[in-house]
């Protein structure tokens, strides 16, 4: 799988709530620095598992674990789909360390890093998508769909990360708060069709 290797700025300054064009050097400046040290303290991994589906009444759900996924709009993104790979991607636990070390200094530099984090985790999500499209090459990936896009309800997140044992495997837990630990973790299912 590719290394994360840049964060893509245009997501930053979205995050930032900045346009391009109103970023002075200074910050801009900042944000490099920022990035270089945020990339060097990232350890980012992933699992995931495949499941075979079942579709009845129009709503889909995954076999061996009985999960029906609750939601019109991802039972029709996955309806000629048949299988669906679940998977959870994390930074690790040392940016929210780093994060919170910066937050007790330098307010500004820990919501770049903040804002950093949260694109680069969006950019490690395409990486992850790109090596799932390559261990299933017979299929055609769709949009990857996480809890909270469209209707997929929050709280779908602990049913992932229960069924992939995501806190064994790789340090990711859900709490009942509705927080991931580390912070800067995602799941997500995406659909695999035959071509």
């Amino acid at each position: 799988m590719k290394k994360l290797a840049a964060i893509n700025r245009k997501t930053v300054l979205k995050f930032l709530g900045y346009e391009a064009e109103l970023i002075g050097p200074e910050l801009m400046e900042k944000i490099d620095a920022l990035e270089l040290e945020l990339l060097s303290n990232i350890h980012p991994r992933y699992m995931c598992k495949a499941f075979d589906l079942d579709k009845a009444d129009g709503k889909v759900s995954l076999k061996d674990c009985d999960l029906l996924l609750p939601g019109e709009k991802i039972s029709r993104e996955l309806y000629y789909c048949s299988k669906a790979a679940l998977f959870c991607a994390t930074l690790s636990d040392d940016i929210d360390l780093l994060i919170s070390l910066a937050g007790r200094e330098d307010i500004e530099r820990a919501v770049i890093l903040d804002c950093l984090a949260a694109a680069a985790l969006e950019e490690y999500c395409d990486l992850v998508e790109e090596d799932i499209a390559s261990r299933f090459p017979e299929y055609q990936i769709t949009f990857r769909f996480s809890p909270l896009y469209g209707d997929l309800p929050q709280g779908t997140e602990s049913d992932f990360t229960a069924i992939l044992d995501s806190g064994r495997k790789i340090g990711v837990s859900y709490s009942e708060n509705g927080v991931f630990t580390p912070r800067f973790s995602i799941t997500a299912i995406i659909g695999l069709k035959e071509k």
